[in-house]
């Protein structure tokens, strides 16, 4: 059971992190690096110029962008951008010391995750809801559900309830929440380093 479980979670894993780069087309870029643009205003503007002097000692670059350099050559800026991310992630590997990062990452990756696999979770809740049709199809000798006990009701209810679950709540508004708490926290770590 345990290596199932496993198995799963890989599944999950990598069809969240082939859809995570669709998540960030369709949010404008990765959390972090929006964060990091002078460009948006979801950090205070001392606060990001804080971040960026840090960040100019912590890792150096041909390039240290400012608002200019970004309005001209914004490609060349989320360059920098990524590249501060990166140096972060592997600067507050310490679950101990980067605790709450560590606790948003992971909030992050298992919604994340779970979208990845929701086709396949939808298709199987579906598969089942027949299954169960069928067995009691062939139990009670009858296509007519009325025929069929309660607990024909209840299964299909219960079924139809995780797939209500899974498409409306397992969203990329839903993921979102998460990946900005994450990208927020990671760059908060900033005045640690």
């Amino acid at each position: 059971m345990g290596a199932m479980s496993y198995l799963m979670a890989q599944i999950g894993r990598d069809a969240g992190k082939i859809k995570e780069k669709e998540l960030w087309r369709s949010w404008g870029g990765c959390p972090s690096v929006q964060f990091f643009r002078w460009s948006n205003s979801e950090i205070n503007s001392n606060t990001k110029k804080r971040y960026h002097l840090k960040m100019q000692t912590l890792f150096q670059s041909d390039v240290n962008p400012d608002p200019t350099f970004e309005a001209v050559d914004p490609t060349s800026a989320d360059e920098v951008y990524q590249a501060w991310t990166t140096y972060l992630i592997s600067q507050t590997r310490d679950i101990k010391k980067y605790s709450l990062l560590f606790k948003e990452n992971m909030s992050y990756g298992f919604r994340r995750n779970l979208w990845g696999l929701k086709p396949y979770s939808i298709a199987l809740l579906f598969l089942i809801m027949g299954i169960t049709y069928c067995y009691y199809c062939i139990t009670a000798q009858s296509y007519n559900p009325i025929s069929y006990n309660f607990l024909f009701f209840i299964a299909e209810g219960l079924l139809l309830i995780l797939i209500l679950l899974w498409t409306l709540i397992i969203t990329p508004k839903w993921i979102k929440i998460t990946s900005f708490g994450y990208a927020e926290r990671l760059l908060e770590t900033i005045e640690t380093l």
